[in-house]
């Protein structure tokens, strides 16, 4: 699965996450684009002046008016030269982007990217455009005993399974975080609550029914999933306050046993809120720290 390919140069530039040298690469891949198309386009303008002038000329006036058109030459090998420069600026782009948004261990997004996607969604709903989205906050249930009986080396791979798993659900446009540790979010825009329900009985089914072999032909089978559902702007006002009320109802869902999904039922105030920071160790719930601007 590689759930970061959805992510364009549209969404690098915002935000204050973005260091600038990721800046100067967008700007830089865009200055070379433009420049490859103006090229493309300049080319297409002298190509069509020869062809008029052969239609016009004698096979051997042709042949000598062709050679002297410097310029076409010119032209062409200018084209060239900005396409090699804008498929290599390219290819640093994504390599950057991956080194900012994606998590490397698992290959969904990071809390970086979950951030820049909350607000936009966030001045979605401020312009109109849709009436609100789900933030669902995931927990995997006894993840601890892998990494304490198994290793950590089999936790991860547990991790990679079950993010690749559940990546194959989602829709193209839903936005799947590792968020640190265990826990994951996913962020849901233009869907319902009976679509969100589905969504989460679907989940629940597949990570319960996920299986690897551990060392010694041991089955890891046990492995479940709780989750928190919040919704904005009905569960907070800020994208920290729903990150809040989600992670309190995951914790709802933990404390009634585990395997199963909770909707929060409260709207969390600002400050209250989720201040994730960006570690992959999960630290203490309740006590996090945003690197950057609130939500």
């Amino acid at each position: 699965m590689k759930p970061h390919t959805q992510l364009g140069a549209e969404g690098i530039e915002k935000g204050e996450f973005v260091p600038e040298l990721q800046k100067k690469v967008v700007r830089t891949s865009k200055v070379l684009r433009l420049g490859f198309y103006s090229a493309c386009i300049l080319n297409g303008i002298m190509l069509g002046i020869v062809v008029g002038h052969l239609l016009l000329l004698e096979t051997a006036d042709a042949i000598l008016w062709v050679a002297s058109t410097w310029p076409l030459v010119m032209g062409v090998l200018m084209t060239a030269f900005f396409y090699v420069l804008t498929r290599l600026a390219y290819q640093l782009e994504q390599e950057v982007e991956q080194n900012v948004f994606v998590d490397k261990l698992t290959g969904a997004y990071n809390f970086h990217y979950l951030s820049l996607r909350i607000e936009e969604e966030i001045g979605r709903v401020e312009r109109g455009a849709v009436d609100g989205f789900y933030v669902l906050f995931l927990d995997l249930d006894n993840f601890k005993v892998v990494n304490d009986n198994y290793g950590h080396a089999v936790g991860n791979l547990v991790l990679q399974g079950i993010v690749f798993t559940i990546g194959r659900l989602l829709r193209r446009h839903d936005v799947f975080c590792r968020i640190g540790g265990d826990e994951f979010v996913l962020l849901m825009p233009e869907v319902c609550k009976e679509e969100v329900e589905a969504v989460c009985k679907r989940l629940i089914g597949v990570v319960k029914n996920y299986s690897c072999t551990a060392e010694k032909g041991v089955d890891i089978d046990f492995v479940g999933i709780s989750m928190g559902v919040a919704r904005y702007p009905d569960n907070g006002d800020t994208g920290m306050a729903v990150l809040s009320a989600a992670d309190c109802a995951v914790y709802k869902a933990k404390e009634l046993g585990g395997n199963r999904f909770s909707f929060a039922r409260h709207c969390a105030q600002e400050g209250s809120g989720f201040n994730r920071g960006v570690s992959d160790e999960s630290p203490k719930r309740g006590h996090y720290e945003l690197r950057g601007k609130n939500l």
